[in-house]
């Protein structure tokens, strides 16, 4: 028997009939009385029905998941997702939620040395790809309101 699954993953279906030769106490040879089994082949799947799963947002408290397509008919992983960074706020040095001058006192105990909980990707404020003093100053910058642009 053949049959065609409508999920589009081809499946070969079998039913097969069979017997033992079994051999009796007085040595006689008999056949057992014949069992049946169902056999199904099932072909690569054609992936047609995809879903995305896992998916979540960044936050500030944690990273994201783009999320992993899957089939939905054979539950393969067709395209795997990534980590989204946790979100940040730039110049946001103590990860208060709000750039101010705590945040200028927290960039400068950095640059000094000082073991300090800082948020790493909040530092390069004016974005030349180094932390330094030049940070601490377009961070008063902005503070002060001026129209700061990263290089």
């Amino acid at each position: 028997a053949f049959e065609e699954n409508v999920n589009e993953v081809d499946v070969y279906s079998f039913e097969i009939r069979y017997c033992y030769l079994l051999t009796t106490d007085s040595g006689d040879k008999v056949f057992s009385d014949y069992e049946i089994k169902d056999i199904s082949i099932v072909t690569e799947c054609k992936h047609s029905e995809v879903e995305l799963l896992g998916k979540t947002d960044a936050t500030k408290n944690s990273y994201g998941y783009t999320g992993d397509t899957v089939c939905q008919v054979c539950n393969a992983v067709i395209l795997e997702g990534e980590f989204i960074d946790q979100l940040y706020i730039l110049g946001d040095i103590n990860n208060d939620e709000v750039v101010d001058g705590k945040d200028v006192t927290a960039l400068m105990k950095y640059l000094s040395g000082w073991n300090i909980d800082i948020n790493q990707r909040a530092l390069d404020v004016n974005g030349d790809d180094c932390v330094d003093t030049k940070d601490t100053t377009a961070l008063l910058k902005y503070l002060a309101g001026w129209d700061i642009k990263a290089q």
